[in-house]
């Protein structure tokens, strides 16, 4: 649990309603729907934003609780994912379901520029994955200065001539 992040607060009071409840994650009614249905699924563990996800195991758990709690989670037409920094309104991972009737307002709210939609979140993920592992050290990557063959700079600068 992260002090001062919402999220947690909620996660871990009992006298707060949840839809949904397990081991590793809780799902909640957001408190501005922007449809019909619009839940949240939080994992329990404190995780950022879905920038910070290390591996692919998260999204699986997220989106398995998800599926485990709406019955119909694969037949309904639905928006699922995440937003990215600066657009999340929490600093607390946490996935949208969204199904049902949305005004041009809620959707330019929900599906705004930083939406990722789960497809997307895991190829995010397994984006940075590779890059981690295939990142060679900065210095392998800069060539040497001197290879470069700059010239260097002025010892002085010089003023423009005298006019006369």
């Amino acid at each position: 649990m992260k002090k001062g992040c919402t999220f947690c607060s909620i996660i871990n009071e009992p006298e707060i309603q949840k839809v949904y409840e397990d081991d590793t994650n809780v799902i909640i009614e957001d408190i501005r729907p922007a449809a019909d249905l619009h839940l949240l699924v939080l994992p329990r563990e404190h995780i950022r934003d879905i920038t910070t996800v290390d591996d692919a195991k998260t999204l699986d758990s997220l989106l398995l609780t998800a599926k485990a709690h709406l019955a119909d989670f694969e037949k309904m037409e639905k928006h699922v994912g995440f937003h990215q920094p600066p657009f999340n309104s929490q600093y607390h991972l946490h996935m949208h379901i969204v199904s049902g009737k949305m005004n041009a307002k809620q959707r330019k709210r929900i599906l705004n520029p930083g939406w990722t939609d789960i497809e997307k979140a895991y190829e995010l993920i397994d984006f940075l994955d590779l890059s981690s592992k295939a990142r060679a050290p900065a210095s392998m990557n800069l060539p040497n200065p001197s290879e470069l063959n700059i010239p260097p700079p002025p010892s002085k600068c010089s003023s423009p001539p005298p006019s006369s």
